[in-house]
């Protein structure tokens, strides 16, 4: 007598099944991952630019030179040593590209924003500064990246979002100033 074999395979509609739910699952968790990265990529540059900017004030104070921080119409990000804000004058120690994927929105000087010409932040050997702030847009236009340099303490502040306007603090006699 002839032994029937007991081995069973899948059948065809099985296996369509099982990669129809695969590829229903690759189609939800993909642009997910994709969008985290993006989201780290953007963490990462926003990070590169506070550094790139704590970096300028403290070469100021370090070095005891002032330091310029221009930013031009386009985004980028440059360092100077020397009080003149002449291009000519000044000697270039960095600069630094827009994010990717974002372009310069807004430039604001501590009297108001600029147009036209590059914002001019300098920090002072003393740790000082004349202040700004500049905003980055990406290109979907559903997020905003904001550097804020305050023109008191110099704290330098990273943000989603829009700029704040820079208040003047006042502290009264014998207060220790609190940097925020």
């Amino acid at each position: 007598m002839a032994k029937k074999s007991s081995r069973r395979g899948f059948t065809l509609l099985e296996l369509i099944i099982v990669v129809t739910m695969i590829a229903l699952i690759a189609a939800i968790v993909a642009p997910r991952m994709f969008q985290q990265s993006d989201s780290a990529t953007e963490r990462g540059d926003l990070r590169r630019m506070v550094s790139f900017v704590r970096t300028a004030k403290e070469t100021a104070v370090l070095r005891g030179v002032p330091v310029v921080l221009r930013v031009d119409v386009e985004g980028r990000l440059t360092t100077e040593i020397g009080e003149s804000v002449d291009v000519e004058g000044a000697r270039e120690l960095n600069s630094m590209s827009a994010p990717r994927g974002y372009s310069l929105a807004e430039r604001i000087a501590p009297g108001g924003s600029v147009s036209g010409d590059d914002l001019i932040v300098m920090f002072y050997p003393d740790g000082s500064t004349t202040g700004g702030a500049f905003t980055y847009n990406n290109a979907r236009g559903d997020d905003q990246l904001t550097i804020s340099i305050n023109d008191r303490t110099g704290f330098v502040k990273a943000q989603r979002g829009e700029a704040e306007e820079q208040q003047e603090t006042r502290w009264r006699a014998g207060e220790l100033e609190r940097r925020t």
